[in-house]
């Protein structure tokens, strides 16, 4: 039944996306952030993978909507999209230089990583040229939020997860109940919503809440959906997304105007209140103390020990480091090859210095070495930078609209550095083009 389910989903979805592709896109979308990676359909001996199979069909009608274009260019494109020609280009031109793993898989991998990570905002950014498609996505993707956070509320609420222990009978590699039972700072278990992980579900509701808070024009609305979100990155139990959260706020307060500061001021020592007179008043919430101690007092090893929360702290991140320049130490420059750390996990277990490899700074010196890694952070410098491409004169008009385009674009930053990518790269990058997209059709002209 869940299979027939998925087909009728997968036939939808591609008759929309061959009829309208901004359509179809929103969907493809939204199903990511809603049915795991490995969840595969067919019939009989005859499966495919169902998110690769949609993006392959994206692609190909891509180049037949590029095919029906009378003028191939789009504004900024040259501009916008040289990082991301820089770090693929260098990134492929290391497997050239790593000393493990066959060129084929090498190769393969790089694949991997430029459908999976980069090809869908590629395509955003040349098929959203009318404010009303890019309005049109984000409603769908504020449904979308509400949905999976009251699913993720549920979780937590019923300590279950009907959904992914549906699904984990019929696709490998899927936990419903571990995590659940893993308490954490006083929390009684993780939510992992719709996806495999807590931690990809952090960072799945972190991206949605910055990208989704200054879009959204009701009131009402938006401070329930914010409420939701931020309920949902609290019971994922990760205090990295917590952290990120929260250095994204202090980002928006320090750059933004002083009418903004007011309210921010406001809004921020009523909140603080609430929450440390309900945590420390209120007998049945005290437990989440040491949650709230943990993530406050982040550089603490002591205070985490105290309040006994279990996760990694700087201690554990020092080791992680050492360990990763251990590993590349005959390949400093180049690394092992794009994918080794799969590689290792599948035949090897975890590594018992680095665990789950959880930064970008370990991922990406592994794979790449300091190349590599130097290529990814000047990608990122140039997308923080991308608003400079645009006129005085959006800057201007729009100020707050590029304050928040840099915020969105420096909380994922920190989020990768403390966890890793978690999955979230095309997602954060989709929404980074839309956001990027927007500034470039609103209307100058009063």
């Amino acid at each position: 039944m869940i299979i027939l389910l998925f087909i009728i989903i997968f036939l939808i979805t591609a008759a929309i996306t061959l009829l309208r592709i901004q359509a179809g896109f929103v969907l493809i979308v939204v199903l990511q952030m809603i049915i795991p990676p490995n969840v595969r359909i067919g019939v009989g001996s005859i499966d495919f993978q169902l998110h690769n199979t949609l993006i392959l069909l994206l692609i190909f009608r891509f180049l037949l909507f590029l095919f029906e274009k009378k003028d191939g260019k789009t504004p900024y494109q040259k501009e916008f999209l040289k990082p991301y020609l820089i770090l693929i280009s260098g990134l492929f031109a290391l497997v050239f230089f790593a000393p493990t793993l066959d060129f084929l898989t090498h190769f393969k991998n790089m694949v991997f990583t430029f459908n999976n990570g980069f090809v869908l905002s590629i395509i955003a950014f040349y098929i959203f040229y009318d404010l009303k498609q890019i309005e049109f996505f984000i409603k769908l993707i504020i449904l979308s939020a509400i949905v999976s956070s009251l699913y993720g509320i549920y979780c937590y609420i019923t300590l279950t997860n009907p959904y992914i222990k549906a699904l984990g009978v019929l696709f490998p590699g899927m936990d419903a109940l571990s995590f659940m039972e893993e308490a954490r700072g006083g929390l009684n278990g993780r939510i992992q919503g719709t996806l495999l992980h807590p931690l990809i579900w952090a960072g799945l509701n972190l991206l949605l809440y910055f990208f989704l808070h200054p879009r959204i024009k009701n009131v009402l609305l938006k401070n329930i959906i914010s409420v939701l979100l931020f309920a949902n990155i609290i019971f994922s139990g990760s205090r990295s997304a917590l952290l990120a959260f929260f250095c994204g706020l202090a980002y928006l307060f320090a750059f933004s105007g002083l009418k903004i500061k007011r309210k921010f001021i406001l809004y921020a020592v009523s909140i603080v209140t609430i929450i440390i007179t309900a945590i420390y008043q209120t007998p049945s919430l005290k437990k989440y103390s040491a949650f709230f101690e943990a993530t406050v007092f982040f550089w603490d090893d002591d205070k985490a020990k105290d309040t006994d929360f279990k996760g990694s702290n700087i201690a554990t991140r020092t080791i992680q480091l050492d360990g990763t320049l251990e590993m590349i130490d005959n390949s400093l420059l180049v690394g092992l090859g794009q994918g080794y750390i799969q590689y290792y996990q599948e035949k090897y277990g975890q590594h018992p210095l680095l665990l789950g490899f959880d930064s970008m700074v370990f991922i990406t010196l592994i794979n790449s070495g300091i190349i590599g890694f130097l290529l990814w952070i000047f990608f990122f410098y140039k997308l923080y930078l991308s608003d400079r491409l645009l006129p005085r004169s959006v800057h201007l008009k729009y100020r707050n609209a590029v304050l928040e385009l840099r915020v969105f674009i420096f909380v994922f930053f920190v989020f990768i550095v403390l966890t890793g990518f978690q999955n979230s790269l095309s997602l954060f990058l989709i929404f980074s083009v839309i956001q990027f997209k927007r500034l470039t059709l609103l209307p100058i002209n009063n």
